[in-house]
């Protein structure tokens, strides 16, 4: 006989179903004789079969079975091994009808647990004492367990240690114990006659300092920055007498080349200040009307740098300016904004009535005596470096223009005289003596001739017209170099440059302008009302080779000069315009 499949499905759900309801009914309790007790949640309850309870129940002795409606009453012995197993996990659960591991088949109390010695380990680094820019003081009878550090700030030590005492830019001071190592970076270390250091001293850019008492239990390891050389004795008095306390100068023995370099210095500023006076009072003067552009000039320069280096770093040809051009420049551009800003403070101080080149040296004072002081001297100092690279870049970028130089007043043209109508038909003799007072007979043959107008400008004209700024020259000499690069660029290698000058001067000679100046609308003239000739164009296209060899500061000088003249148009003679008329090529 065939059964379905459901059927048997449905007789088995009800098998288990009826099983478990069993077992529920087995494991509870009356509530007259077994107070309530929590149960652990049905997922982590133990299984116990049906027959369980019972064994659990049954009494040492042979007793009379209980009837069936009658209460059953447990043991205590029963009642205690209950609430064990309800309260222990699955696992801990011994199989019914086994033995358990106490040797019993009932019910036992409890033993006491086995109490443990606990071994305290300390791990160093978990609660290491640090602070940055700020004292690291671990007192007397004071205990850390792990390293006290400390950064740009000293690490004084009179309790114990458990780790390591480091300080990186400031002193260790140790009169305590230091279960580790004593380190100090660019700082001394001080061992007092209570100090105790089971390990290393290591003292890098620094001296050690030990009491009679001091216990070192490792090797003392001494080094200079820059590996096991040292700077010499004069830059290490520099180093502990000034840089190490925050100024960059100082005073002492040792200490005379110092102030030699800072004399060479200050002459340098004066050199400035004496060649380039209009440079020299416009980059001062851009901090006291552009302040604002100053300071983000600054900032925007040196986030700039770096980018700038990398840049020319990945270009193969740029490799010789990351190296050499790009630093060069901008340490001649701090030097002459610091020049500028000693230039403002001496005029300043003296009302404005000293040359430039006085007034760098007035202005340069106070700031050497303020350099002495300690932290704010190299805060000043740095501050000095910043603006000054942010006064030279806001003056390239600025787009001030000097006012042009007011026209003179032109003396009236001389009026020809007044032919009457009848002498129309005088010839030129007797025109002549009309014009001085003789009397004149007959009559003109032929009308006054008058002269044509005419569109050419004198060179005197030519030179007072709108000089060209550096952006607008700039730009015209990148288009001559595009150019010198596309006709001659696979032929020339490394003669682009003399062939980029005589390029400039045929153009100067015949055009007066190249093809990037038609294009900018410039116009190269001289300022002795004079035509370019062959010798001026020869000088300033060999001039360029100067402007361009002191890392470019002489086509960069147009940016300052009050006459907005490049070295090589002072040295010629030179001056660039930009005509009312743009000049053409043919």
């Amino acid at each position: 006989m065939k059964t379905p499949t459901r059927q048997l499905f449905l007789s088995a759900a009800i098998a288990l179903c009826f099983t478990f309801t069993l077992a529920a009914l087995a494991q509870e309790t009356t509530p007259a004789t077994v107070a309530p007790e929590k149960t652990a949640p049905p997922a982590a309850a133990p299984e116990i079969p049906p027959a369980a309870p019972a064994a659990l129940a049954a009494p040492a002795a042979p007793t009379a079975p209980a009837a069936p409606d009658a209460p059953v009453v447990l043991p205590e012995p029963a009642k205690t091994e209950l609430r064990r197993l309800d309260a222990a996990p699955a696992a801990e659960v011994a199989p019914v009808g086994k033995k358990s591991t106490d040797g019993d088949d009932e019910a036992s109390p409890a033993k006491p647990t086995r109490r443990v010695k606990r071994t305290t380990v300390r791990n160093h680094g978990s609660n290491d004492r640090v602070s940055v820019m700020g004292e690291t003081h671990v007192l007397a009878g004071e205990k850390v367990d792990g390293a006290a550090v400390g950064v740009l700030a000293d690490v004084i030590v009179d309790g114990e240690v458990f780790g390591d005492a480091v300080a990186v830019m400031g002193d260790t001071t140790i009169n305590g114990t230091v279960n580790g190592n004593a380190v100090s970076v660019m700082g001394d270390i001080h061992l007092g006659p209570k100090a105790r250091v089971t390990g290393d001293v290591v003292c890098v850019g620094g001296d050690l300092h030990r009491e009679p008492g001091a216990e070192i239990g490792g090797k003392i390891v001494k080094k200079t920055i820059g590996g096991n050389r040292h700077f010499g004795p004069g830059l290490d008095t520099w180093w502990s007498h000034g840089l190490k306390l925050g100024r960059p100068l100082a005073t002492g023995s040792g200490l005379s080349w110092l102030w030699l370099f800072t004399v060479f210095i200050i002459g340098f500023y004066m050199l400035l200040g004496l060649v380039f006076p209009g440079g020299i009072r416009r980059s001062g003067d851009m901090l006291v009307k552009r302040p604002v552009a100053v300071v983000v000039s600054s900032i925007l320069t040196m986030l700039a740098l770096p980018l700038l280096f990398v840049l020319l770093l990945v270009t193969v040809v740029g490799i010789p300016v990351a190296l050499l051009v790009l630093p060069v420049g901008v340490v001649l551009a701090v030097l002459f904004g610091k020049a500028a800003i000693y230039g403002l403070v001496g005029r300043t101080l003296s009302r404005d009535r000293l040359h430039p080149a006085l007034a760098v040296l007035v202005g340069a004072v106070p700031f050497v005596l303020l350099f002495l002081v300690p932290v704010a001297g190299l805060m000043l100092w740095l501050l000095v470096s910043l603006l000054g690279l942010g006064c030279v870049v806001t003056g390239l970028v600025s787009s001030e223009k000097k006012p042009a130089p007011p026209t003179p007043p032109m003396a009236p043209a001389p009026t020809a005289p007044l032919i009457p109508p009848m002498m129309a038909g005088a010839s030129s003799v007797g025109v002549a003596s009309f014009a001085a007072g003789a009397p004149v007979e007959g009559v003109m043959s032929a009308p006054l001739p008058l002269p044509a107008p005419t569109d050419v400008l004198p060179p005197a004209a030519m030179a007072a017209l709108p000089r060209a700024g550096f952006w607008i020259r700039t730009g015209a000499l990148f288009i001559d170099g595009i150019v010198v690069a596309v006709c001659f660029g696979p032929w020339a290698g490394p003669a682009v440059l003399p062939i980029l000058a005589l390029y400039g001067a045929l153009l100067w000679k015949y055009r007066g302008t190249t093809i990037g100046g038609i294009v900018c609308g410039l116009q190269v003239v001289r300022l002795d009302d004079r035509p370019l000739d062959w010798p001026t164009v020869a000088v300033r296209a060999l001039a360029c080779f100067l402007s361009l060899v002191v890392v470019g500061l002489g086509f960069v000088w147009v940016a300052f000069d009050d006459e907005k003249q490049s070295w090589h148009d002072k040295i010629a003679g030179t001056t660039v315009v930009r005509p009312t008329k743009r000049p053409s090529l043919v």
